[in-house]
């Protein structure tokens, strides 16, 4: 059994072990690690924008395909014409005819031609060098365009920026956040798995305002020839930097567009009476007491006011309001209270109390 003075480590002596001198609950290597890790995916974020940044869009009158080489820092518009059936085969490699229409004359009926006439053997020379010379310039216009594994959309690049630009934005502002809480002896290990996922949130909320910005919330055209990219990673990059503004922007935007009409004409709440409150809550005996019961769809012709069973037939209704003349009886000015009932057609749909003053 410990005897009362040994000591016991506590909770502070805990505490001290993970903390470094300026209270920080992060230990040396944890800093140079989380610093490292930092620069490098910042790093990473940079590259593959540059990386995967294509050297022009295809012009609004340019019958282009818009295709570009999947070369990391050599994304290069290939200029495949709209028109160009490109089939490959397994070694991705098309056929002449498959690639260009060009079709090779019969050489076989150029050969029977040839024994006819000795114009007939020129023109069977002619026609062979004609094909040759197709074929060759045939296969040099195929070898311009890579093969389809090695080329890669125009959307899908866009995808890439847009995401590599909302990483970057947030790693940008966890960085800062992370410095300036160091900075200041104020960082806690709880917040770990927040710099941890925040990124990738961010970048899954960049795709999310592109996505709205191609759906067409913003008029913008789905052409991808008609996209301003440096806008498009501008506000992927500003989608990371303040993501938790970007979100509420978006609740702002669909709580408006999805907000749902209170009063539909076919809603089954229509015709619902309500009352909400009743004034004044406490009447003088010995004097004329105005009542008022406010709420909603009170013009009905069948709604009857009862306050201690006795039915008070002098109503001023309007659709929010009714309003009632009221003295006490002698017969309950010695009460505390008196209950009013508001039914419908015989059914209850209010009840309360009135107090009565001085008693």
């Amino acid at each position: 059994m410990a005897s009362s003075d040994q000591v016991n480590p506590s909770d502070e002596t805990t505490k001290k072990i993970i903390k470094d001198e300026d209270g920080n609950e992060i230990t040396f290597t944890g800093k140079l690690v989380s610093g490292i890790l930092l620069i490098l995916l910042t790093a990473l974020s940079i590259v593959i924008i540059i990386g995967y940044w294509p050297d022009r869009l295809p012009a609004p009158k340019e019958s282009i395909k818009p295709l570009y080489r999947n070369k990391i820092f050599h994304v290069s518009l290939v200029g495949i014409p709209d028109s160009a059936r490109m089939r490959y085969d397994d070694e991705n490699v098309g056929t002449v005819a498959e690639k260009t229409g060009i079709v090779p004359h019969d050489t076989t009926r150029n050969k029977a031609d040839s024994t006819d006439t000795g114009i007939g053997r020129i023109d069977s020379t002619k026609s062979k060098d004609s094909i040759n010379q197709n074929q060759a310039s045939a296969e040099t216009s195929n070898n311009k365009y890579p093969p389809e594994s090695k080329l890669i959309h125009i959307n899908t690049i866009l995808l890439i920026l847009v995401a590599a630009g909302g990483f970057l934005g947030n790693i940008i502002y966890i960085s800062t956040s992370f410095t300036t809480f160091i900075g200041a002896g104020k960082f806690k290990k709880s917040w770990t798995l927040w710099y941890c996922i925040k990124p990738f949130t961010a970048a899954g909320l960049a795709l999310t305002i592109y996505f709205v910005f191609r759906g067409g919330f913003l008029n913008m055209s789905d052409n991808s020839t008609n996209i301003n990219i440096y806008g498009v990673l501008t506000i992927s990059l500003l989608a990371g930097l303040f993501t938790d503004r970007t979100t509420l922007k978006l609740k702002e935007v669909f709580d408006v567009l999805l907000k749902p009409k209170e009063e539909r004409p076919d809603s089954l709440e229509r015709d619902e009476i309500k009352i909400t409150d009743i004034q004044p809550k406490e009447i003088e005996p010995g004097k004329v007491n105005t009542i008022t019961l406010k709420g909603k769809n009170l013009d009905k012709e069948d709604i009857t006011v009862l306050i201690e069973e006795q039915k008070i037939t002098d109503l001023q209704k309007s659709g929010e309001e009714i309003k009632l003349s009221y003295t006490i009886p002698e017969e309950h000015k010695t009460k505390t209270e008196l209950k009013i009932i508001v039914t419908q057609k015989d059914k209850e749909i209010y009840k309360s109390t009135l107090k009565i003053k001085g008693n």
